[in-house]
């Protein structure tokens, strides 16, 4: 069967073994949901990421400014996108302990095609969404950051910070936010001086109900 399901973090020969899998290969993700988001997958068919849910008043800093951003390379790299808010998903199940961060939250087991779906690395994702935090903060690009904003996780990239020190100031906004685009390709996995780690996570548009393979309170074997 032409399928990819984890059921723990993969190894880095996995994951760029995924890069190269076929656009139909089925790929099992997970993602907790708000009781409004499974009441309008079981009233309409579809979950969709509603605008007041994804960002509500007290939602952290950058977050909309990152959603954005994923959502532009959502409509690069997947055809047929159809600009929705992505909804994000991960590629192993949470620990079997946990439970949603509200009450009501379920956690939905689906299967999709590779071809919905935008794969990435998560743990570089947290230092964009750091560097977005900063960008809201500051109305634009910072003049003077706290923080490398130039992504560095494989050879290249480090190899490039070498070339000017480190010094923060050399690297272009045009050249970061380029970096960025590192976190997308999986077959950095295999590569000498890859430090991105072994979480993946994945964005897509909508999950519709033949998609679903369990909704529940904690993870279960899918």
């Amino acid at each position: 069967m032409n399928r990819v399901e984890f059921s723990k973090p993969p190894s880095l020969q996995e994951i760029g073994d995924l890069s190269d899998r076929s656009p139909e290969t089925l790929v099992t993700i997970w993602t907790w949901q708000q009781a409004g988001a499974i009441e309008q997958l079981n009233t309409h068919g579809v979950l969709r990421v509603e605008e007041n849910y994804a960002f509500p008043p007290a939602c952290s800093r950058g977050k909309r400014l990152a959603y954005d951003w994923m959502r532009g390379q959502m409509n690069q790299r997947i055809q047929e996108y159809d600009d929705e808010w992505p909804i994000w998903a991960f590629l192993v199940p949470p620990d079997r302990k946990k439970k949603g961060s509200a009450p009501g939250d379920k956690l939905i087991c689906a299967r999709i095609p590779k071809k919905r779906l935008l794969i990435s690395f998560y743990d570089p994702w947290e230092h964009i969404l750091h560097c977005m935090a900063l960008i809201e903060h500051h109305g634009s690009w910072p003049s003077c950051w706290p923080v490398m904003p130039y992504l560095a996780i494989d050879k290249a990239g480090k190899d490039r910070l070498d070339t000017i020190n480190h010094c923060i100031s050399s690297i272009p906004e045009e050249e970061c936010r380029k970096s960025w685009e590192k976190i997308f390709e999986l077959s950095l996995a295999c590569t000498e001086g890859f430090s991105g780690g072994t979480t993946l996570q994945a964005t897509l548009s909508a999950i519709y109900r033949e998609d679903v393979v369990h909704c529940a309170d904690r993870p279960g074997k899918p």
